[in-house]
């Protein structure tokens, strides 16, 4: 027995040093595309694009078995009460899902919170050094108020990412403010007579 359990370490040490020397060093950053005014998306639903780039020295997942090996995922989403996503994101038809493929992961609610946790994510192939893949979808928003802050992470579980200020991005959506009616006549004809009324009692006081 204490034989077997010996090579049975050995094995796993040799997989480790093995998994180790394959893997390289790949810098992967992310950017975001959206229609923002003053860093935030007002739009109740539009087009947006993700674009994740390998800074190198390295290719990114090389040599991996996988046709999609790495991921970018968001934060976790909140429900609206009736089962829909606050944020929810889909594939654009221009995408092309060979290259972008777009999943959606649904949790269990946490203790004290209504309804179930969304994550979405974009599956996309290994990266030479320098190349940019660009990924094409679509958003909605389902809140009534406030503002939801959604953060995108690239992963990459096969190689060192020597930089991870450039793996993630936050994009705020919230609700535009109402518009201020300023060029009511009524309001302007009220506000004249105020003016002239208290002008007027200054003068004879």
């Amino acid at each position: 027995m204490a034989v077997i359990r010996m090579l049975k370490l050995v094995f796993f040490i040799i997989v480790f040093q093995s998994s180790s020397l394959i893997a390289g060093t790949a810098d992967l950053s992310i950017a975001l595309d959206f229609n923002e005014i003053n860093r935030i998306v007002y739009e109740p639903q539009g087009e947006f694009v993700v674009r994740v780039t390998n800074l190198g020295p390295d290719v990114a997942a090389d040599n991996i078995p996988f046709p999609l090996p790495l991921t970018t995922l968001t934060s976790a989403i909140d429900d609206n009460g009736d089962f829909t996503p606050e944020i929810q994101f889909v594939t654009d038809s221009q995408n092309n899902n060979q290259e972008c493929y777009f999943t959606l992961a649904i949790g269990s609610p946490p203790p004290g919170s209504i309804g179930p946790k969304y994550v979405y994510g974009i599956d996309i192939p290994s990266l030479a050094v320098n190349e940019t893949i660009e990924c094409h979808g679509l958003f909605s928003r389902h809140f009534q108020s406030g503002t939801r802050d959604v953060t995108w992470k690239t992963y990459n579980s096969f190689d060192t990412d020597p930089n991870n200020n450039n793996d993630s991005q936050t994009i705020t959506f919230g609700i535009p403010p109402k518009a201020v009616p300023v060029n009511n006549k009524f309001i302007l004809i009220l506000l004249l007579t105020l003016v002239l009324y208290f002008g007027f009692k200054r003068l004879i006081n």
